[in-house]
């Protein structure tokens, strides 16, 4: 929330990102939210952060096991989904890449 004020940044949760991807709209919810912010005169950053599929099964568990009110849970079929459906940005949205923190 910090973000949102401070910087009068845009940033919607996984849930608000799930709801969106499952509304049936044809416009992916990435393209609704750079369209409202440059709408707003703002400057539009893609940021993308690379998870290992097993990584956010692993998340994914630990979410459904203690799921905030007013959430669903998901489950791994509907995950495979979203993972089949999923399209990284591409290079002409200029995104910053975050592959993870450095090895050690």
């Amino acid at each position: 929330m910090r973000v949102e004020s401070e910087h009068h940044a845009l940033r919607l949760t996984a849930d608000e990102w799930l709801t969106r991807l499952q509304s049936g709209s044809p416009e992916h919810p990435s393209e609704q939210a750079r369209r409202a912010a440059e709408a707003a005169g703002a400057e539009v950053v893609v940021l993308f952060v690379e998870v290992p599929y097993d990584e956010l099964l692993r998340r994914l568990v630990v979410r459904n096991a203690a799921l905030p009110a007013g959430t669903y849970p998901v489950t791994e079929v509907q995950m495979a989904g979203y993972a089949e459906r999923f399209e990284p940005p591409m290079a002409d949205e200029l995104p910053e890449v975050w592959h993870g923190p450095p090895r050690s």
